[in-house]
């Protein structure tokens, strides 16, 4: 590999919140001894992960008790993932989406027995087999994640198999494999997130997966963005949210297992243990907080503690009752009380938000789905309350509301697009002004992540009408009725 691929493999390794320690620690020392050499035709490589990773990975996945993970994981050793196979696989109906974080799968056995004998191939296995061996084990590591105790360790082993994956001898380079330069841009621990918030950035997976093109994406600045922070939308919150990204950014790193520098807050919002391996939920907690307001993080190195934190800090810490902290802090209990109430309300909204949806990064719990929550909020703007209003009626954050309404505003652009389309199918259509009206709707449907699957829909509608120059209405209106 060459300096840049090694500069960017550095980047991308880092533990994931919660990881194990010792692994942890090991991942680092991996990352230092790696070699311009190495790549996943040579025996230093597999011996150095085996050397390094192996150990303290099996020590976290023997304490595992869940029978489904155990038999997951069964011989999963990073330094022989690309030269065997998994014993137990799932056997599942694939949803519509293209990838298991798209979609909702329907798993129609628990596990099937693959019957593959634990054994190892040589390390001059052609790297078509190696690549697709280590895909396999992907796959079963994220299977495993949502069950497995060890969450935060697995996640980061899924950052490492991603990583050695692109660890391709240059001579064997497929015109389709992207450098990791690109795919730190791409699919990186950080890059692959808004660099404001939670939400996956216009460049993430699902969105290139989407866009059905001939060419290759190009990397844009904005790319590095959310819709809902895009800079080169002016009804965005890129400004509103640019004097928070420093602190945010700074949270990020506190939370961070390696600890390399200390938070700003005492209060903090505590994730489930399902949830500690999550990048994104890690990021929402801290997105949360840093827009509660408790402290003033406007342009501030060390923002002054508050009073909620102060009676956070007295109350929870040091176990004073109120009475205590009213002497102490010389302030009336109706103070204290209302900034105690403050936490309480934050914690509760936040709990309430805890359910991220992974293929759109908005919040899906508290009601049954996310079409009822975005029905709901329209509702309600319908009626003229604004989104500070809304947030206080159904328990969000205001950030949340908004993130909903632009997504309200979007799909009902889509619709007007939609129903123009569908007067163009006369006894003569023009088929240059549908494929055009077809280009609108794709770049429509990008703006927002809900959608994805049906940008590869009206992405196949497309690629019909420019073979056969004929579509019967029926089987449009087959495609267009989801976005509805």
């Amino acid at each position: 590999m060459d300096g840049n691929l090694l500069n960017s493999a550095k980047a991308v390794l880092q533990p994931y919140y919660g990881c194990d320690a010792d692994f942890a620690n090991a991942l680092m020392e991996f990352k230092d001894a790696l070699k311009l050499s190495h790549n996943i035709k040579t025996r230093s490589l597999w011996n150095l992960v085996g050397r390094q990773l192996d150990k303290p990975l099996e020590v976290v996945i023997s304490l595992e008790k869940n029978e489904l993970v155990k038999k997951l994981l069964l011989g999963f050793k990073l330094s022989t993932i690309g030269h065997t196979k998994p014993r137990y696989r799932f056997n599942i109906k694939q949803s519509a989406a293209r990838d298991f974080s798209q979609g909702s799968p329907t798993i129609t056995a628990d596990l099937v027995d693959t019957k593959i004998k634990a054994k190892v191939l040589s390390v001059d296995t052609d790297t078509h087999t190696i690549l697709k061996n280590m895909e396999l084990w992907y796959q079963n590591v994220r299977f495993a994640i949502r069950s497995a105790k060890c969450a935060n360790t697995l996640e980061t082993t899924l950052v490492i198999i991603d990583t050695l994956k692109k660890f391709v001898p240059t001579r064997e380079m497929h015109k389709n494999y992207e450098s990791l330069q690109s795919y730190v841009k791409i699919k990186g621990n950080a890059s692959k997130y808004c660099k404001f918030c939670w939400r996956l950035s216009l460049c993430a997976t699902d969105y290139l997966e989407a866009r059905e093109t001939d060419t290759k994406h190009d990397f844009r600045l904005n790319d590095q963005y959310c819709n809902y922070h895009n800079p080169s939308d002016s009804t965005s919150k890129y400004k509103t949210d640019l004097p928070y990204l420093k602190i945010f950014q700074h949270e990020l790193i506190a939370r961070n297992p390696l600890r390399l520098k200390s938070s700003n807050f005492a209060f903090q919002f505590e994730l489930d243990d399902f949830s500690k391996g999550y990048e994104m939920d890690t990021r929402k907690a801290v997105y949360d907080l840093v827009h509660t307001k408790l402290r003033l993080t406007r342009g501030k190195e060390n923002p002054p503690i508050s009073l909620p934190e102060q009676v956070y800090l007295l109350f929870v810490r040091e176990k004073l009752s109120f009475d205590e902290i009213k002497d102490k802090l010389e302030k009336r209990m109706y103070s204290i009380k209302r900034a105690w109430g403050k936490l309480e309300s934050l914690r509760n909204t936040h709990q309430r938000e805890k359910n991220v949806c992974v293929s759109t990064g908005e919040v899906i719990d508290m009601l049954p789905d996310e079409a009822l929550l975005i029905k709901t909020v329209n509702s309600l703007l319908l009626k003229n309350l604004s989104p500070v209003k809304i947030a206080l009626k159904i328990g969000l954050f205001v950030h949340t509301v908004h993130a909903i309404k632009i997504r309200i505003e979007n799909i009902e652009q889509s619709i007007l697009k939609i129903d123009e389309l569908k007067k163009e199918f006369k006894p003569k259509p023009n088929f240059e002004i549908i494929i055009s009206k077809l280009d609108e709707i794709i770049d429509q449907l990008q703006q927002y992540k809900h959608t994805a699957m049906n940008i590869k829909l009206i992405s196949q509608i497309k690629r019909v009408f420019k073979e056969k120059k004929t579509l019967p209405e029926s089987f449009i209106s087959k495609f267009i009725q989801p976005l509805n």
